[in-house]
């Protein structure tokens, strides 16, 4: 069998705050032998650290203003509406697409923001944005078949977390058939590169970073976390040893860190006291509580046969009921994510904008930014936002006039971000809690990821410093013997190799202007109801 060239592997959400214990004492033997054997360090997420402008700006190299995903979802400027991404809203070739067109066979299994499967020499099977998993998520057709077929059911999307006791043999099976699936694909059908995510850790960190001790009986746990981070240790062991070679150079990596959630800020709220956001009614929750009746009530076997037909009501009611709800010509400004996307509703922009451009537009953002460095939280008494980012700051390129306009940085990240529309209808008065309610989420994405590199050049025993996710892509273009292209903002992280390989293989970059292409038509409303249903599940939306 032959090697892939690079392999990747993802840890979504990964971090060293939980793996280095685990090395430590021993229960990460494979990954500690990784880091022996070649470079670790720390690897910096985009701003905000959020799956899909994380994933993207590592599958391309470059900023949101050139691959044009700031989030799991956009309001369009016209109408307000909402519209779920997935990967065909990427808008800048990925490193799938640049290894295939100078010849490479790749093969990319489970990455997030890839659905719909692109056409490249090798393979793709979708991860986190494909709606469901069956055989609209690979390509080339009838692959999803053979997979299962051979490997048995293809992946269980979504252990559900809120459910009690949480059903940790079903999570050991999720990563394990993440793994058994990845080996499957490098044996069957070699690559030249090969690309995979684990993404357990994440949604476990999420749920449980404050009540580790999960599961019943004879499958509880003591930490559900570091349970996660073995297994998954477990199957990157099984993987590189398999599937890769001397000449294989073996990239783990995380798109963001994670660590514990200290408390609640209710942005909307906020926004709403300060005169910035205004309401045409009041809050039922109605939606919501209708939801929760029908699942009390309507037979499984009724549930499953309903399920497209509600999951595309429900897409529909979620896509228009932020637009009704706000009175927007009282409007100045509104978050539309909860890591802190906020958008001017200016005049000539926005299909109802209020806010003269200029001077006008200008004291807004400052005086947004201002009051918001001012809110401490009533329980921790510390301040609750660390900085307020200005998009023309953070990002450069084509797709810039899509950006928020400012970028809520919590301090240390460490507080979640809500709002009043959610997919499970919007919050009532009960359900608020003020402009700090209880967190839905225990644990929270971080800035620091994690990356771990071995192989050809690589060095040994050796610790990189600022790395960037935006230099994986120029990273495996070079180990691959192919030329950076100039519009890449990433850069080869020479820091990884022996100073002898980088003379005897000098990194190189091509002139080339990015490609400008065509928005995603979006999903289905059956499939952005699927999306709505797994995201709202994690707490992202």
């Amino acid at each position: 069998m032959s090697v892939p060239r690079v392999l990747i592997i993802g840890i979504d959400g990964g971090t060293f705050d939980v793996i280095d214990p685990l090395v430590t004492s021993g229960q990460m033997p494979n990954l500690a032998a990784l880091m022996k054997q070649g470079v670790r360090g720390v690897l910096l997420s985009t701003i905000p650290p959020l799956t899909p402008v994380a994933w993207a700006a590592m599958m391309t190299g470059c900023n949101a203003g050139k691959h044009g995903t700031y989030g799991f979802l956009e309001i369009s400027p016209d109408s307000y509406r909402v519209r779920f991404l997935n990967g065909a809203d990427v808008r800048a070739p990925t490193i799938w697409q640049m290894a295939s067109e100078a010849g490479l066979r790749v093969g990319v299994h489970n990455f997030p923001w890839t659905y719909p499967p692109r056409a490249v020499n090798g393979y793709m099977l979708s991860g986190l944005d494909a709606p469901v998993f069956d055989g609209r998520i690979a390509y080339p057709k009838g692959l999803f078949e053979e997979v299962v077929a051979a490997c048995g059911p293809y992946f269980d999307k979504l252990v559900p977390p809120r459910q009690r006791p949480y059903d940790v043999a079903r999570l050991a099976r999720q990563i394990a058939q993440t793994g058994n699936v990845a080996r499957y694909l490098l044996r069957k059908h070699p690559v030249d590169v090969f690309g995979t995510v684990f993404s357990s850790a994440d949604h476990v960190q999420h749920n449980f970073w404050h009540s580790r001790r999960q599961g019943s009986g004879n499958d509880e746990v003591e930490d559900v976390i570091a349970f996660a981070y073995q297994r998954i240790d477990a199957e990157i062991g099984r993987i590189v040893q398999e599937c890769a070679g001397p000449e294989t150079m073996v990239i783990i990596m995380s798109d963001h860190g994670a660590g514990p959630c200290k408390g609640g800020f209710n942005i909307d709220a906020w926004l709403t006291s300060h005169g910035y956001l205004s309401w045409t009614q009041p809050t039922s929750g109605g939606y919501g509580r209708l939801l929760g009746v029908l699942r009390r009530t309507i037979p499984g076997w009724l549930k499953e046969r309903l399920r497209g037909r509600a999951n595309a009501i429900k897409s529909r009611w979620i896509d228009s009921e932020f637009a009704r709800r706000v009175n927007w010509p009282q409007t100045t400004a509104y978050c539309w994510s909860d890591y802190g996307n906020i958008t001017i509703n200016l005049a000539g922009r926005q299909g109802q904008g209020v806010v003269a451009g200029g001077e006008q537009y200008e004291a807004i953002c400052r005086r947004l930014a201002e009051e918001l460095m001012e809110v401490v939280h009533p329980q921790t008494g510390e301040p609750v936002v660390e900085k307020v980012l200005r998009a023309k700051d953070l990002y450069a390129g084509p797709h810039l006039p899509a950006a928020p306009d400012l970028v809520v940085m919590t301090n240390g990240l460490q507080y979640e971000i809500m709002t009043d529309i959610r997919t499970a209808g919007p919050r009532d008065e009960a359900e608020k809690g003020g402009l700090f309610p209880p967190p839905e989420r225990q644990g929270l994405h971080r800035l620091e990821g994690m990356l771990v590199a071995a192989g050809p050049g690589v060095k040994t025993s050796a610790v990189i410093e600022n790395a960037r996710i935006l230099d994986i892509a120029p990273t495996v273009l070079y180990a691959c013997g192919l030329p950076r292209p100039s519009y890449m903002d990433g850069e080869v992280l020479t820091g990884l190799f022996r100073d002898e390989y980088l003379a005897a293989h000098p990194p190189s970059s091509v002139e080339r202007e990015l490609p400008v292409t065509g928005r995603s038509s979006g999903y289905a409303p059956d499939e952005a109801g699927q999306v709505e249903q797994h995201l709202a599940s994690l707490g992202y939306i």
